[in-house]
């Protein structure tokens, strides 16, 4: 069991309490369809194993579920969310243990067995990388990409200097245990994570400032950086033989697929060689939109790859619509899903069940708080966010606020007009003479209008 499965129940427990309203959109009716799909898969190719070394069919579809659970949930929730600033810092300091085993797996310190995984690296076979709680370095470092959106988006959108000075530390600190995992498609999606941030912030100096800072620290400590990032060469070739492996499966089951979890069968019947040969755990396509297909069909994948476009498209048409206090989750989902769609062509992000669910969480959130948005208004795809929006100036005189004379009846304008009148008779002594004499010149034709207002919407109201 993993922890997110109980608080996934609270969360449930919590929302059958409170039932509070919901708004359900696109990209809600597109993870249900994805969610369907993997069930018909299922049940096509049915697999269950009680076996913790296994990762079967059966637990494949459980932690489906449970992503998606919270992809709803986040949704539910988004009324709770009244300042989106100060719930990504509590992400962040509820995250500092995690933070605290990389450190400690960086300066050599000997943990409890509770605060690693029990199927975790051996230290002496992990070359120096940060595996953090998780089975495998690569694990560690592609959920800290969603903690990367966090931090620099807390860091450069703060409204406050303490956050400010939160989300930069957390920045330098998820930067640098990173690149301690060694994962190089995580280090790409945070770097491109961190540009995308930038640019939509409207941080030109700041990005030019980080690039010239991260090349100045990559040339003084390259060899130990690229030692992290250097791997073996059969690593590239399994990767390639696995791919041409998926591809020659999605042709012969372009529909259906060959079921969850079921390519380590097939890789069974490949000749590898024992040095090259891969860990049961991780027989899989390592890509996750070929790993899609395999397992469930060409239309799997598309709604897969539909699925977190139209996330990414929710939170650019609502930016500038939603409120301030909230925005900051908008561009973090936006940066999250942006990050993990990157490691998809050389990884599978969303196999893991604690970097899935936390991102489906914040993306229910955001299309929870897209939904509640007072004014929507269509927009552009990328521009809006990154142009500045400079607003005409109307020098015009401002034209006074009439109320619609179908809104009102004849007694009420007469009301009003006599109100008026006797409040500018009352001041008559003060003003010149011209001015009473004005006033009944312009009240003359307005009294003989009153009669002449239309009274169609009351006797409409009236039968």
């Amino acid at each position: 069991m993993h922890l997110v499965e109980p608080v996934t129940v609270l969360i449930f427990l919590v929302i059958m309490v409170h039932r509070p309203p919901v708004r359900f959109s696109m990209p809600h009716l597109l993870g249900l369809l994805f969610l369907a799909l993997a069930i018909i898969s299922f049940i096509h190719v049915p697999e269950f194993s009680s076996d913790s070394s296994l990762y079967a069919a059966n637990k494949r579809l459980v932690a489906l579920l449970i992503t998606f659970a919270a992809f709803f949930a986040g949704t539910w929730l988004a009324n709770a969310i009244e300042d989106g600033e100060a719930f990504l810092l509590a992400i962040l300091l509820v995250s500092m243990p995690l933070y605290c085993v990389g450190l400690a797996q960086a300066l050599g310190i000997h943990l409890s067995p509770l605060l690693e995984s029990p199927n975790a690296y051996n230290p002496q076979t992990a070359q120096g990388r940060l595996w953090g709680p998780f089975p495998w370095s690569v694990n560690f470092g592609m959920y800290l990409v969603n903690l990367m959106a966090v931090a620099v988006v807390c860091w450069l959108q703060g409204t406050r200097r303490s956050h400010k000075t939160i989300g930069f530390v957390m920045t330098i600190a998820t930067a640098l245990e990173i690149v301690g995992s060694g994962t190089r498609s995580a280090t790409i999606a945070a770097i491109v994570v961190i540009i995308v941030a930038c640019l939509i912030c409207r941080r030109g100096k700041m990005l030019g400032l980080s690039l010239l800072l991260a090349g100045i620290v990559s040339i003084s400590f390259f060899n130990k950086i690229a030692l992290l990032f250097s791997h073996d060469p059969s690593s590239t070739d399994n990767r390639l033989l696995l791919w041409n492996e998926a591809i020659r499966l999605i042709i012969g089951n372009p529909w259906l697929g060959i079921g969850l979890q079921q390519f380590r069968y097939y890789y069974a019947q490949l000749i590898i060689g024992k040095a090259t040969e891969l860990d049961p755990l991780g027989i899989h396509p390592h890509e996750q939109y070929l790993e899609w297909a395999v397992e469930s069909g060409i239309l799997w994948s598309v709604v897969g790859v539909l699925l977190l476009l139209s996330i990414m498209a929710t939170c650019w048409r609502v930016y500038h619509t939603i409120p301030n206090k909230q925005k900051s989750i908008i561009v973090v989902v936006f940066l999250a899903v942006l990050g993990n769609s990157i490691m998809g062509f050389v990884d599978v992000p969303l196999d893991q069940l604690e970097g899935a669910t936390f991102l489906f969480l914040l993306a229910g959130l955001a299309l929870g708080l897209a939904g509640n948005a007072s004014q929507q208004r269509p927009g552009r795809f990328l521009w809006p966010a990154i142009i500045r929006h400079g607003g005409s100036r109307d020098h015009s005189p401002k034209k006074a606020q009439c109320i619609p004379s179908s809104d009102l009846s004849c007694e009420d304008v007469g009301t009003r007009f006599i109100a008026s009148a006797a409040s500018l008779v009352s001041a008559g002594n003060s003003l010149p003479k011209d001015v009473g004499t004005r006033f009944i010149a312009s009240a003359a034709p307005l009294a003989s209008a009153v009669p002449l207002v239309s009274t169609a919407p009351l006797a409409s109201a009236d039968s």
